[in-house]
C-alpha cells in the first residue's frame, strides 16, 4: 500500500496528492525544508531572556541566583529549554561546574530583578510569555543540580563563549524554576542567556 499526503503551498500545486518517499526498508524518506527552529518561532511559541549587565554566578543557594526561570503554577504551559549561553566577562573563576539547577516552588521568587523575556519571532507584534524571566531572586530552597553546564580547571581555561543546546531535554513545568548556579562562590563572570518554548499541556 503507498500512503499519500496532501501538498503544501510550497512546490506543487496546492492541494495535490502526492507520494510520500520511502527507501530501500521501506522507511519514510524526510528532508529538513525550513530551518530547525521556524515552526515554534513562527507561531509564537519560542522566547529568550538574557543578563543585560555582567553577573556573578555563585555557589549553589537559594539565594543571590543570577539567572532564573520561573513557571507560574498557574501557566497552562510546560516550558521546553532549548538552549542556554554564557559569555565571560571576566578571567574570575572558581575550579568547578556550573549546574543546570531546579526546584519546585508555589510561590513567585523573592528580592527579584526581572529580565525582559523576548518573543525570538522578531515582530512589532510579539506573543506574550508565560514564564518569568530574573537576574536576582530568592528561591523557597535551595535547588537540585541537574547537570554541569560548564567548567573550567582554572581561570585562563575558561571559554569566553559557551552555548548547551538542549533540545528540550529538559521541560519546566508548571511551579518548576530553572536556574545556573556554581559549586563555589564567585564560579563565574559574564553573561547567561536562555531560549525556550512554550507549550500548552
Amino acid at each position: 500500500m503507498q500512503a499519500t499526503g496532501i501538498q503544501g503551498q510550497t512546490g506543487k500545486q496546492t492541494g495535490q496528492n502526492i507520494p510520500i518517499g520511502v527507501g530501500e526498508y521501506s522507511e519514510q524518506l524526510v528532508t529538513e525544508l525550513q530551518p530547525r527552529y521556524y515552526e515554534n518561532t513562527y507561531r509564537g511559541n519560542k522566547f529568550s531572556a538574557c543578563n543585560t549587565a555582567a553577573v556573578t554566578i555563585g555557589a549553589l543557594a537559594a539565594t543571590n541566583v543570577t539567572f532564573a526561570l520561573y513557571n507560574p503554577p498557574n501557566s497552562g504551559k510546560n516550558l521546553s529549554i532549548v538552549a542556554a549561553s554564557f559569555a565571560a566577562s571576566s578571567t574570575t573563576f572558581a575550579s568547578g561546574p556550573v549546574f543546570y539547577a531546579y526546584n519546585q516552588q508555589s510561590t513567585t521568587p523573592l528580592s527579584t530583578t526581572a529580565l525582559t523575556i523576548k518573543s525570538n519571532l522578531l515582530t512589532g507584534n510579539p506573543a506574550a510569555s508565560v514564564a518569568q524571566a530574573y537576574s536576582a531572586a530568592t528561591l523557597a530552597a535551595t535547588p537540585t543540580p541537574i547537570r554541569p553546564f560548564l567548567g573550567a580547571l582554572s581561570a585562563t581555561s575558561l571559554s569566553s563563549y559557551d552555548k548547551d543546546e538542549i533540545a528540550g531535554e529538559f521541560i519546566l513545568a508548571p511551579g518548576g524554576v530553572f536556574s545556573i548556579q556554581g559549586n563555589a562562590a564567585a564560579t563565574a563572570v559574564g553573561f547567561i542567556g536562555c531560549s525556550w518554548d512554550e507549550i500548552p499541556i
